[in-house]
C-alpha cells in the first residue's frame, strides 16, 4: 500500500497490515512527526469519536487499486474485501465503484508533492473520497451496505489514531 496520503490532520492506521500514515504538511520522517503531536483520538479506546469519512477514507484507500491491477493486488483486495462479507454480487459491485480512485488519488498527490498541500489539493481529495463512498453506497445491496458500515465500525475505526492539536 501507498503511504504518501494528504491528510487536514496527521493519521496513523494500520489496516490489514499495511500502516497508512497522512500529515497534514510533508514531513522529512513522517513518524518523527507524529511522535511530536498529542493524540487527539485513539480509535482503539473511542472507536465512536474517529469520523466516518476519515474511517471510510481509509478503507477506500486501501480497497482501491489501479485499473490495471497486478495479480497480487488483486489477490490482496478480494482478501480484504472477504474479511467484509460481502456476497460475490457486492464484492464485484464495490471493486466496480472504485474502478479509477486510484489514478484520481495519485493524481492529486502527484501535484502535492510537486507543489505542496493546499487547501484546494485537500478539497479535492475530500470530493473524490465523498464520491466514491456515495458510489459504493448506491451500489451494494441493503444487506452489502449494511455489512460495509458494520465493518468500518468494528474493524477500520479501531485502527485509526488521530493526532494534532486539540
Amino acid at each position: 500500500m501507498r503511504t504518501s496520503r494528504a491528510c487536514a490532520t496527521t493519521l496513523v492506521i494500520t489496516l490489514w497490515g499495511a500502516s497508512v500514515v497522512c500529515t497534514a504538511a510533508p514531513a522529512a520522517n513522517s513518524h518523527d512527526h507524529v511522535a511530536q503531536l498529542p493524540i487527539v483520538v485513539d480509535g482503539r479506546k473511542t472507536p465512536e469519536l474517529v469520523p466516518d469519512d476519515v474511517a471510510y477514507g481509509h478503507l477506500i484507500i486501501s480497497l482501491a487499486e489501479h485499473s490495471n491491477p497486478t495479480v497480487e493486488e488483486i489477490r490482496g483486495r478480494e482478501s480484504r474485501i472477504l474479511q467484509i462479507g460481502l456476497s460475490a454480487q457486492d464484492a464485484q459491485a464495490l471493486v466496480n465503484a472504485l474502478t479509477g480512485v486510484r489514478e484520481q488519488l495519485d493524481g492529486i498527490d502527484a501535484i502535492r508533492i510537486r507543489l505542496g498541500n493546499s487547501p484546494k489539493l485537500r478539497s479535492q481529495w475530500e470530493s473524490i473520497i465523498k464520491d466514491a463512498r456515495d458510489h459504493m453506497r448506491t451500489a451494494l445491496s441493503a444487506d452489502g451496505s449494511l455489512r460495509l458500515d458494520m465493518f468500518v465500525r468494528k474493524h477500520v475505526k479501531p485502527l485509526i489514531t488521530i493526532f494534532g492539536s486539540n
